[in-house]
């Protein structure tokens, strides 16, 4: 009855799912997938954009070759399709597995699939592999799709006999000139001029070492003689390593497989146009992501209705009513959701997650009320417990009920410094059947999982490596009962594009909110905000897309210190602001008593535009410089209909700003050269940019203080 029940609910998610806003690919498109078999001893995938091959002689499976099409370049094909090591110090590498099978064939497409790649047909390499004592069985496959610019490479690992003790796996095994690892965390990838390459997981580890000696090819048909198969490689790839760069990415195992489990793991080996390397990235991303970017606004009751005290169904309903007149009904804008966050549970049960008496039909009333104005209910949960006295009170009740806890690696206080353990055993299965009753019985349409503990500490008679392992397979389960539900990972994230294969949104970091720089609290809150994301995400995760950040949203509430008020009127300079940002994450931490009818028109007149601009912002990314600084800064996005681009200067004085729109859009070759620029407001006119202007052509202009300033450039016809 419950596995009909989630059928019932993932076909009717489908049609929630927002409208596909990809990116369009920077270049040539392309095009479609084709795959090849050549004499029995290559398998070949390839488009108009890359080729890449794999030699399948001798009984073993080798990377051959790599071919750049964009570029018209031939690149050194990876060393080994994947590497498995052992906690006893062995390895097993692809190479030396015994190829049981092998073919091409296509990729059917999947048309309610959530993610865009997926919908789109393809070619596939696959082989199944073992190893030589018939312990341990690989299936090995590698998918192109038309439309992609990227081959993704995946394996199912599947121990046979007995137990696998695998402490790593190695899925990228690269020499790439002039390598880099874009990224200063888990998960980022390497790029190399116009090649990209990573292991699809967030909690991956990159590495790059410099020199090496000459590659080497094995040779169809060649024996391995006495010194084994590396002493035959031929010279195919006799040069001298000046300039590269051995690139290698994995995951590490805490946990043994078990017999007969399997373990799944993909990396990703893509090209880009040259100088497109950010939008061609981001072109992968959004084809690959668990989910459509699409805006996604909705209230959040923290700061208002709640702030470390609990709520009711009275005020739940309350906020919707304020909302639904202000904002639908008077102004006409779309409403996603109605989140709401800590406050609605009963901590004397902590570790269950269940309503405190306040709500006494759960979110019956809640999802009703919010779904006669075509929105949904969302919720807070926190994997780890919460924060502030809230948590101590889940933590101590949890704990006498037996839910597994850890120590805060954070913060020693022993009365604080507990998280429930989301790999306990018990503790898992309570909240997965919290979370997926709130799915099934109430119809949340987004989560908001609010902190996650250890990355790879493991819980006695856990099935999972770590608190992330299990909040990943959490997800995945909360994804087949209704695909377009809109997660939002917070604390304990950091900006590795892989999340988005997981999730929706992660946090920028630092605090809810704070204060920076000059000017009245807002102003000074603004700078904050962006401060901290170009700090923490544009430096520390330079391929992160911006479009997916939680920024905390616009903050106008009663138990907000310093945003509970504006008299600096400064209200519309973080709206536009705001939603000029591109999140699709579009949060109001908003009490709707506080507002003025110039507030809730210049709110209704954003959230408009932002839907109404989707498919460009879409493309969002950072401008300017840094605003701790006083630097003017901002937000360009650019698609062959429009570019959009973001001002403002958090300087008490008057700032100066250099326009070059085809550098602030990252114009691809192909794409129009002159632009007619017009604001997007009603805003102080810039003559210096506004009209019919060359895009190779800068422009200097001066912003006021504070002042934001938004703009849309159509190409000239």
């Amino acid at each position: 009855m419950q596995r009909h029940l989630l059928h019932l609910l993932a076909a009717g998610a489908l049609a929630s799912l927002p409208a596909l806003h990809a990116v369009d690919f920077p270049g040539k498109a392309p095009g479609r997938a084709a795959a090849t078999a050549a004499g029995a001893q290559y398998l070949t995938l390839s488009n108009d954009a890359l080729s890449a091959s794999w030699g399948v002689f001798g009984g073993r499976l080798v990377p051959a070759t790599f071919r750049d099409k964009l570029a018209g370049r031939d690149l050194e094909a990876p060393r080994e399709a994947f590497i498995l090591a052992f906690h006893d110090g062995t390895q097993l590498k692809a190479s030396r597995m015994r190829l049981v099978s092998f073919a091409v064939e296509p990729v059917a497409p999947r048309p309610g699939a959530t993610s865009e790649a997926e919908r789109a047909p393809g070619q596939q390499a696959r082989a199944t592999l073992r190893s030589r004592d018939g312990g341990l069985q690989v299936e090995w496959q590698a998918v192109l799709r038309d439309g992609s610019n990227y081959v993704r490479q995946r394996i199912v690992i599947t121990p046979l006999k007995e137990d696998a003790d695998i402490a790593r796996v190695t899925l990228v095994d690269h020499w790439l000139r002039d390598a880099e690892v874009s990224g200063q965390v888990n998960g980022s990838p390497v790029v190399a001029g116009t090649v990209f390459t990573g292991f699809e997981h967030p909690m991956s580890v990159t590495q790059l070492e410099a020199g090496g000696a000459p590659r080497v090819v094995p040779v169809p048909g060649a024996d391995e003689g006495p010194l084994g198969p590396d002493a035959v490689r031929a010279a195919q790839a006799s040069d001298a390593r000046w300039g590269k760069a051995h690139a290698t990415c994995w995951l590490d195992l805490a946990l043994p497989l078990q017999k007969g489990k399997t373990f799944e793991a993909s990396s990703v080996l893509g090209v880009v146009p040259e100088g497109q390397l950010r939008r061609a990235f981001l072109y992968y991303v959004e084809r690959e992501r668990a989910r459509p970017y699409g805006t996604f606004l909705h209230y959040n009751s923290w700061y208002d209705i709640g702030f470390f005290t609990p709520y009711d169904e009275k005020d739940c309903l309350g906020a919707i009513r304020g909302f639904a007149e202000n904002l639908v009904e008077k102004r006409g804008v779309k409403l996603d959701s109605f989140l709401f966050d800590d406050g609605w549970d009963d901590t004397s049960k902590g570790g269950q997650w269940v309503f405190h008496k306040g709500f006494p039909q759960g979110f019956a009333q809640v999802r009703d009320a919010a779904a006669r104005i075509g929105a949904g209910p969302g919720v807070w949960l926190s994997p780890w417990g919460g924060y502030g006295k809230p948590r101590i009170e889940r933590r101590k009740s949890g704990q006498a009920a037996g839910y597994e806890t850890v120590p805060d690696p954070w913060d020693p206080n022993p009365e604080y410094g507990q998280l429930f353990a989301l790999s306990g055993p018990k503790y898992y299965e309570s909240f997965h059947k919290a979370c997926l009753e709130m799915v099934t019985k109430y119809g949340i349409n987004h989560f908001k999982l609010d902190g996650t503990g250890s990355i790879n500490s493991v819980m006695p008679g856990s099935r999972f490596g770590s608190d992330f392992e299990a909040a990943i397979s959490l997800i995945r389960d909360l994804r087949q009962a209704k695909p377009g539900l809109f997660i939002n990972l917070t604390t304990g994230t950091w900006p590795s594009p892989f999340w988005l294969s997981i999730c929706d949104s992660i946090w920028r970091g630092g605090e809810d909110h704070s204060f920076e720089g000059k000017g009245s609290d807002r102003e000074r809150w603004i700078t904050y905000r962006d401060a901290d994301t170009y700090e923490r995400i544009v430096k520390g995760g330079p391929l992160f897309p911006l479009n997916s950040l939680m920024l905390h949203g616009i903050i106008y509430a009663k138990g907000a210190r310093g945003l509970d008020s504006d008299p600096g009127k400064a209200f519309t300079h973080e709206v536009r602001s705001y939603f000029g940002s591109g999140t699709q994450l579009q949060e109001m931490y908003i009490s709707h008593g506080l507002l003025t009818p110039d507030n809730w028109d210049a709110l209704a007149e954003s959230a408009k535009w932002a839907r109404a601009n989707a498919g460009t912002l879409a493309d969002t990314h950072w401008v300017g410089g840094d605003p701790r600084k006083g630097d003017v800064y901002g937000w360009a996005s650019w698609s062959s209909a429009k570019g959009l681009l973001t001002l403002r200067n958090p300087s008490g004085e008057p700032r100066a700003f250099t326009v070059d729109l085809a550098r602030a859009f990252e114009l691809p070759e192909g794409a129009a050269t002159a632009y007619t620029v017009k604001p997007s407001y009603r805003q102080r006119e810039l003559k210096e940019l506004e009209g019919l202007r060359n895009a190779y052509k800068p422009v200097a202009v001066t912003l006021k203080p504070y002042e934001v300033l938004v703009f849309e450039a159509l190409p000239a016809k």
